[in-house]
């Protein structure tokens, strides 16, 4: 009997550990998906102070909300060539990003902040985010008219990429750190068989890849501990057309950007 009592109790206490994961996963979602960071007006102002080629932009989003970011510009006349930089879910426009962007000489960049990060205003959900992408591209195809248009996508930023490659015209596609879905990564982390009711943000980006006829090329860290290679290289086999997957040796999920064998294949596709 008292080894039943002890069987039971351990029964009840993982059950109600398990119940209160659960409900942690649904009513806090939208903290583990949006890590958001908020940038001050002094902010702002020493990005472009350290950075003479940036410039401020803001982007009316479809139902009137304010998105800020910045126009790295290459030149004085329009630019010619112009990549969208879509960033990860715990980062927001600073200047060391500004600064590495600056260093493409034949390539502007147009960056901006989700909803709720930087200066823009608002609140993120996945829906949004892909509503806005797709306001930033009408913006930038109305005001400057590139004659080459590129998408560049990190981790949650992957996801967003993609879906607006689904929907617009690129000539390149580059991700870092992609993923299938939303929640077949959280599969990884999270002991739960009821993920797919428990997730109100999918980011599936496995089947927008299966609809984009431009080639995508997938750049991976061997030391990727947040999103597995296995999970990049399954986005990579949906994609409709196909590219490049390339590991960057000794890389983790955050500091991709500082590797020289990315740098030096990063530059190759914006020459």
């Amino acid at each position: 009997m008292k080894v039943y009592q002890k069987v039971k109790i351990t029964v009840i206490y993982l059950s109600v550990i398990y119940i209160l994961l659960n409900l942690g996963i649904y009513f806090f979602h939208d903290n583990f998906i949006f890590m958001t960071q908020k940038s001050s007006k002094l902010d702002v102002d020493n990005i472009l102070e350290n950075n003479p080629r940036s410039i401020s932009i803001s982007v009316t989003a479809n139902d009137g909300t304010l998105l800020h970011g910045f126009l790295i510009n290459q030149n004085n006349n329009k630019p010619k060539k112009v990549v969208l930089v879509f960033l990860g879910n715990a980062q927001k426009i600073n200047s060391n990003l500004i600064k590495y962007f600056s260093s493409f000489e034949n390539w502007s960049f147009v960056l901006v902040d989700y909803r709720g990060y930087g200066q823009s205003e608002g609140h993120p959900s996945e829906n949004v985010l892909y509503s806005d992408a797709l306001s930033v591209y009408k913006w930038i195809k109305e005001k400057l008219n590139p004659s080459q248009f590129a998408v560049f996508g990190h981790s949650l930023g992957s996801a967003v990429a993609t879906q607006l490659a689904s929907k617009a015209s690129f000539e390149k596609i580059v991700l870092i750190s992609p993923f299938e879905s939303c929640i077949k990564l959280a599969e990884e982390y999270l002991p739960t068989f009821y993920l797919p009711l428990l997730f109100k943000y999918k980011f599936e980006s496995e089947l927008y890849a299966k609809q984009i006829e431009t080639p995508v090329h997938v750049f991976v860290g061997t030391k990727d501990n947040i999103v597995p290679n296995s999970h990049s290289r399954k986005l990579f086999e949906c994609w409709k057309s196909g590219g490049t997957y390339i590991k960057i040796v000794g890389a983790d999920h955050n500091n991709m950007l500082g590797q020289k064998q990315f740098f030096y294949e990063l530059h190759k596709l914006f020459n």
